[in-house]
Formats: C-alpha cells, structure tokens, sequence
C-alpha cells in the first residue's frame, strides 16, 4: 500500500518506541507470569502488585520515548511519526503484563483469543484506511496504535477478577523485579525485541533498503510464531513442571520446533519469490536475498525461544540472558565485518548470531534444564 520508502519510513518510525518498551519493562511480565505459574504467592496479590508497578513504569517510559525520538539525528517526517507512536510504550506494557497475567494462569484460550483480535483489529484499521483516504503513513502508524489498544483492553478485561484492582506487597514487589532483572535481557532479543537489525539499516541505508529488508522479515515473522507460540506453552508448563519429570516434555516442544521451523523455513525459501511479487509486487523481489538467509535462521530463532521460555519457567532466567548477551556480542562485530551495503551482509549476521546463541545455550542448559 506504501511502497517501499513507505515501507522503511514506518519502520524506522517506531523503532525508537519499541526499543523503550520492551527495554524499559525491566522483565515485569515475565516476573508477572512466573510468580503466578508457580503457585507459591497469592495470585491476587500478585497481580495488583503487578499492576501498580506497570503503572509507575508507564509514565517514565513513555517521557523516556519521546526525550530519545525528540533528541537523535532522525528525519522530521519520522520524528512526528515516532512522537504519535510514543503511545505505544505504556499500551504495551499494560497489554504484555495483562497477556502474562493469563499465561501464568494457563488460560491459553483467553490468552489466543487476545492475540488473534489484536491482530485482526489492525488488519481491519489498515483495510479501512484506503476507504478514509487516509492510505498514509500517518494512517498506519494509528492502525497500529489500534491492534495494541484493542488488545489491552481485552486482556485487562478477561483477566482474573481479583479485588482490588491494584495492591502492594512489598516482598511480592521485591520478587517481581528481582526476577525481571535477572532474566529481563534474556526477553530481549537484539531482533525480536530491540530490532538491531533494522537499527543499523536506517541509520545507514536508505528507506528503500529497510523496506526491503523488513519485507523478507515480514515471511520469517511467519515462521517465528511456532517458536513464539510454543514458548508461550513452555513457560507455564515449566514453572508447573517439577525438576524430575521436566526433560520429556521439553524434549517434545523443541522437537516439534525444530521439525515444524525447518518445514516452514524450506517452504519460504521455495515459494518466496513468487510469494513476494504476488503479494508485495515487482518492486519488493528484491527482498528474496536476505529471505533465503533468514529464513534459516529463524529455525534457531526459534529453538533458541522455546528453549529460554523454558528455562525462564523453570526459574533458570540468567541461562537465557546469557544466550542473548552472546547473541548480541555476536551481531555487533559481524554487522562490521559483513557490511557491504546491503541487505544481505545484515541478514548473514543475523543468521551467525542466531546459530552461536542458539548452542550456547544448550551447552549452559544441559544437564541443568532438566
């Protein structure tokens, strides 16, 4: 509907918002989801003393966004478009800790059910775009804004009817944040999370270049939601799961992982050229390059995922936050050395990032994930 320079425009819009977001959250929901899947405190408790502290976060982040979009070197058109977007922060954390709250609980139906309306009302704001002539990129920044407050709404409104609303307990609060601080990177992957990737492309390349590259993620995107989606299972099975009988069921979800990740990485790699010129256009075959390498790499992506929510809900966060360190230690230097001022020298690091991080950490968790 944009084009490619809209294409990398909004990319590199809401790069600033999402970083906050999901780096500001100081592991909340995860710490959200594990203190309730454990069963060992009050859910009751738990969940206002999680609310309140989303709600201290909220403001905080949300100024953090727009002191950082308002500072860096960044284009005016996308520096408006950040400053709308900065909304975000706070409907993401309400919505991640409320999604975690529902998690915990193993109420996986309300769980899916939040996430597939979150992803239809944006697909409904962008179809009606065209028909309010507001096809811009100003109009896809608010549909945005409307799948993440749709989704809010929902998950703060079929959660748990704990009374009160909010609370505070102070030792709760205390294993909240201790929790998240000791597996809050571990949530933070340079390319789910922090976009790295996408970084270096806007600060060097021109929209043009993002848009294709954020085209050939938008395929592997697809292939990450089996890791995302059996991570999602993972953690609470975990955390429910005592030490002695853990090692079969989480043999079987990387199993499944790794099958259904490569199934779908071979049918990307097959069927994406002609999947990019039939649903992108003629414009965007150019992102069949970095395709045919991340695809690949979404396979390690994905174990490397169920395997971290894993070991989150098995009370081993630091395990995957070193796996993601390593990762990070990885991606910087090899964007350096593999630069060539394309899209495919970024997807190769990606994909050397994803594979080291991926056996480290099962080097770390063998023997001690199980």
């Amino acid at each position: 509907m944009l084009g490619l320079d809209g294409r990398g425009t909004i990319a590199s819009a809401v790069l600033i918002p999402t970083i906050v977001a999901y780096g500001g959250e100081l592991g909340l929901p995860a710490a959200t989801g594990y203190l309730i899947g454990e069963r060992k405190a009050d859910a009751g408790v738990v969940v206002g003393t999680a609310r309140s502290l989303a709600l201290g976060f909220c403001p905080v982040l949300l100024v953090i966004s727009v002191g950082l979009t308002l500072l860096l070197p960044i284009a005016d058109a996308e520096r408006g478009l950040a400053l709308a977007f900065a909304a975000f922060v706070p409907l993401s954390l309400m919505q991640r800790v409320h999604l975690a709250i529902l998690q915990g609980g193993l109420r996986m139906r309300a769980f899916n059910a939040v996430r597939v309306v979150g992803g239809l009302a944006y697909v409904l704001a962008l179809a009606v775009l065209p028909l309010l002539g507001a096809a811009t990129t100003g109009g896809v920044i608010a549909a945005l804004l409307v799948g993440n407050a749709v989704p809010a709404a929902l998950a703060i409104g079929v959660g748990p009817r704990h009374r009160p609303l909010l609370a505070w307990d102070r030792a709760i609060a205390q294993r909240l944040l201790s929790y998240g601080a000791r597996g809050h990177l571990g949530t933070l992957s340079p390319i789910d999370s922090l976009r790295l990737d996408q970084l270096v492309l806007a600060l060097f390349l021109p929209a043009q270049v993002l848009g294709l590259y954020v085209t050939a993620m938008t395929f592997v995107t697809a292939n990450r939601v089996l890791g995302v989606s059996l991570g999602m299972v993972a953690f609470p099975v975990a955390a429910r799961t005592p030490a002695e009988r853990a090692r079969a069921p989480l043999l079987q979800l990387v199993g499944a992982t790794l099958v259904l990740a490569t199934i779908a990485a071979v049918l990307e790699i097959a069927f994406g050229r002609p999947l990019l010129g039939f649903v992108f256009g003629r414009e965007f075959l150019g992102a069949y390059a970095a395709l045919v390498v991340l695809a690949p790499a979404s396979i390690a992506m994905n174990v490397r995922g169920v395997l971290a929510d894993w070991l989150r809900g098995a009370g081993r966060p630091g395990i995957a936050t070193v796996g993601e360190v390593i990762s990070l230690a990885v991606l910087i230097p090899t964007f350096a050395l593999l630069w060539n001022g394309h899209v495919t020298g970024v997807s190769i690091a990606v994909l050397a990032a994803s594979a080291v991080s991926l056996g480290a950490i099962v080097v770390l968790a063998r023997g001690r994930a199980w």
